[in-house]
């Protein structure tokens, strides 16, 4: 891993608003949301890094990783958390394995995991809650996916 690197027109990754307008769609929403971006706040220094900002697993093509949206700049641990609420319970290998790599500390990996991982499922939150807002059906068939990948965040941080 090379330090140092910047990219012309990158960001700062700080897109979620607890004040956004979309987040008065349920009760709970705009608590949770707010919270999580709290507690992000709160955490302290982190590693941070060029981010690709969603490593779903099916955006790892013929050894690569595909669909780089926008340079995105922040804590290494946000794509962590993000690989980490993709792969579930099958995660252990992925951590083990970015732990020994030591792109970031291990007490980082430990502490800032949980922290990371909630404002992770925020960021779904506020993303579908958006998409509902605005009756978004880009990439979908039926809104009941949007409904559904709220109700997962909800899951995920009103545990």
């Amino acid at each position: 891993m090379r330090t140092g690197v910047t990219v012309d027109g990158e960001v700062a990754m700080d897109w979620v608003d607890p004040g956004a307008a979309h987040l008065g769609l349920r009760p709970w929403l705009r608590e949770a949301v707010a919270g999580a971006v709290h507690a992000l706040h709160a955490q302290g220094p982190l590693t941070e890094g060029l981010l690709h900002a969603d490593p779903a697993p099916e955006a790892f093509v013929g050894g690569g990783l595909i669909d780089w949206g926008v340079a995105l700049r922040g804590p290494l641990m946000y794509d962590v958390a993000s690989a980490v609420m993709y792969l579930g319970d099958a995660a252990g290998a992925f951590l083990d394995a970015y732990g020994r790599a030591g792109i970031v500390p291990a007490g980082e990996l430990r502490d800032a995991l949980p922290v990371l991982l909630r404002f992770r499922h925020a960021v779904q939150a506020d993303y579908f809650a958006r998409r509902i807002a605005g009756d978004d059906l880009t990439g979908i068939a039926d809104p009941a996916e949007n409904e559904k990948g709220l109700e997962d965040a909800r899951r995920a941080l009103c545990a």
